[in-house]
C-alpha cells in the first residue's frame, strides 16, 4: 500500500527529485511551495507517512514545524541538505528530524535509508513515571521549557561530537542526558540515552538512534505540559544538574 508523503520545498527541480525518490520507495508525495501551506495540510486530517524538508532553504520550514508539533502528532521529519556538515546533520536531529540525507547521495543509499525509516521502531513517546503529581501548572512549563531546551542542546552535542570523531565529548553529553532523565524517571529516555551511550553507531544507525532519543524527550516534555508553552527562556549550563528526583 502507498504511504501519503508531503514535501516542503520551493524549488521545483528539487521538489522532482524529492518526489521521485520518494515515489520509488512506495510513497506517494504531493508537495507545498510554504511552510504555511503544509501545517493546513497537516491539519486537514490526512495520515501523512512523511514529511520531507529542505534545510538548505533555511530555519522557518523548521521552525515552523517544531512550533505546530507542541500541539499536534508529526509524521517523521526528513531533512535534505547539500553535503555532509555534521553540525548541521547533529542540530537537525536534535531539532526532531528523523533522517538526515545528502541532495547528492547516489540513488540507492537514498532508497536504503528510506526503506530503513520505514522499519524503525517508531514508538509513540511514553510519559508515564514522570513526577507531576507535586507540581503547579506554571512549574510544569518552565521545567518544560528548561529540559527541552537542555535535552536538546546535550542530544546535538552528542551527535556532533560522534560524527566529528570526538567519541569523550559524545559520551560525555548523552550520560548528561542519561542523568537527567534518571532524575525525572523517564525510562524511556534512560533506555534511549543509554544505547546511544554505549553502542553509538555512525551514519543512518546513529541517526536512527538520535531520533529515538529525541521522541522519548518530546514524552518528556510534553509530559509536563509542553502543549500550553508559548514562549522559550534560556537555559544556562548545568542549570538542571541539581533537579530533584520529584517535584515539590
Amino acid at each position: 500500500m502507498w504511504k501519503a508523503a508531503l514535501i516542503v520545498e520551493a524549488d521545483e527541480s528539487r521538489m522532482r527529485a524529492l518526489a521521485s525518490w520518494l515515489d520509488r520507495a512506495g510513497y506517494r508525495a504531493e508537495c507545498c511551495t510554504e511552510a504555511e501551506q503544509a501545517v493546513a495540510r497537516l491539519e486537514d486530517g490526512q495520515a501523512w507517512a512523511l514529511l520531507a524538508v529542505d534545510l538548505d532553504a533555511g530555519a522557518d520550514a523548521l521552525t515552523l514545524l517544531r512550533s505546530f508539533r507542541c500541539s499536534h502528532e508529526l509524521p517523521p521529519l526528513l531533512g535534505m541538505q547539500h553535503g555532509s556538515d555534521a553540525g548541521r546533520m547533529a542540530e537537525a536531529l536534535a531539532d526532531g528530524v528523523a533522517l538526515v540525507l545528502d541532495w547528492a547521495a547516489p540513488a540507492a543509499a537514498v532508497q536504503q535509508a528510506l526503506r530503513a525509516l520505514q522499519r524503525c521502531d517508531a514508538p509513540g513517546p511514553e510519559a508515564s513515571g514522570l513526577p507531576l503529581e507535586g507540581a503547579g501548572m506554571a512549574s510544569r512549563m518552565g521545567l518544560a521549557q528548561a529540559i527541552e531546551q537542555q535535552g536538546r542542546r546535550l542530544l546535538q552535542q552528542a551527535v556532533h561530537g560522534r560524527l566529528a570523531g570526538r567519541v569523550h565529548d559524545a559520551v560525555l553529553a548523552a550520560t548528561r542526558l542519561e542523568q537527567l532523565a534518571r532524575r525525572l524517571g523517564a525510562q524511556g529516555l534512560v533506555s534511549a540515552c543509554r544505547q546511544l551511550v554505549v553502542e553509538g553507531g555512525a551514519d543512518l544507525l546513529l541517526q536512527q538512534r538520535a531520533a529515538r532519543v529525541r521522541r522519548e524527550l518530546d514524552g518528556v516534555v510534553c509530559g509536563l505540559g509542553r502543549a500550553a508553552l508559548l514562549t522559550a527562556r534560556p537555559v544556562h549550563d548545568g542549570e538542571l544538574d541539581g533537579l530533584p528526583s520529584r517535584l515539590s
